[in-house]
């Protein structure tokens, strides 16, 4: 291939690729001392595309033909490498001997922000984090304002919702800033002071693959969180309900469990404590993980 012509792999112990879509392109398969990040299983995520496209019979095929033609070829090519790295296990990479569960995680740094200097105040602040061009996260903004915020705002009308987020289509932030007590920010140069100026963030997503990073970001700068039962994928076996952050299974759920927080100091210090503790245990970078130390101490097979 062109890259081994520039680059001689053998003088490596090991080669380590980000992504399958790459490592695919590059002819990386061939070697059996390819550590590969897959981060998401994409078998998972075309699963879940023919889950959530119920009303689009185009994706929704497409997503069904992809998955059965793509999936022998996948599972026989990561058969190969020295280890795949996956962000969470699927029901699929579990089955694979060198599949390893190595969970996202973020910088301690400038992690811990006080509670928002408004906690005195009646009027509280509820912030939305995510990447405003990405089908799940509109989805779930627009199902929060719908059906959810109404909720809020009938109970503590003077609470304010600040979405952050960068790449949102003209007509989408049109239609966020003319819903009652909503102040679209977009892309902001410090996503710090967005956090230091919440109350709780709100993670309402439905649909999609993957670990939702906006809990773990919300954790480190020790925010309370309230999520819909899908957003806490990935993390089912480490966050307590009521304790790390609220869990909503249905829209009445998360009305309550919002309120309930907004309206009690003494939970929303309780719950950020809890998120910042379990952050620095779980999620930082500095936390104790010996997975990638043993990966680079197993001799690949050509070694």
């Amino acid at each position: 291939s062109e890259l081994q012509a520039l680059v001689n792999l053998e003088e490596y112990d090991f080669i380590f690729s980000r992504y399958y879509n790459p490592a695919f392109w590059l002819g990386l398969f061939d070697l059996d001392n390819l550590i590969l990040d897959c981060d998401d299983c994409i078998l998972e995520m075309l699963e879940n595309e023919y889950r959530d496209n119920k009303r689009n019979i185009v994706k929704r095929t497409l997503s069904y033909l992809s998955h059965r033609v793509f999936k022998d070829r996948y599972l026989e090519s990561l058969e190969i490498p020295h280890a795949c790295i996956y962000s969470r296990h699927s029901q699929h990479s579990k089955a694979l001997t060198n599949a390893v569960e190595i969970p996202n995680r973020l910088s301690a740094t400038k992690s811990v922000i006080p509670l928002s200097d408004q906690t005195a105040q009646e009027n509280k602040t509820v912030l939305f984090v995510g990447v405003l061009n990405y089908g799940p996260n509109i989805d779930g903004l627009n199902h929060f304002l719908d059906y959810i915020w109404p909720g809020v705002l009938a109970e503590l009308p003077e609470t304010r919702l600040t979405v952050v987020g960068a790449n949102a289509k003209k007509h989408n932030e049109n239609r966020w800033e003319k819903v009652p007590n909503v102040d679209f920010k977009g892309y902001v140069r410090s996503i710090e002071e967005a956090y230091r100026l919440a109350d709780v963030c709100v993670v309402p997503v439905y649909r999609g693959g993957g670990v939702h990073i906006k809990i773990m970001e919300a954790f480190k700068y020790g925010k309370p969180v309230v999520m819909s039962d899908e957003a806490q994928r990935g993390y089912q076996n480490k966050i307590k309900d009521g304790q790390h952050a609220f869990i909503a299974k249905t829209d009445e759920e998360f009305v309550l469990k919002l309120n309930s927080l907004l309206a009690n100091e003494t939970t929303r210090k309780s719950v950020s404590q809890q998120a910042s503790e379990i952050f620095h245990r779980e999620f930082s970078i500095d936390s104790d993980d010996p997975t990638i130390s043993n990966i680079l101490n197993t001799p690949a097979a050509n070694a």
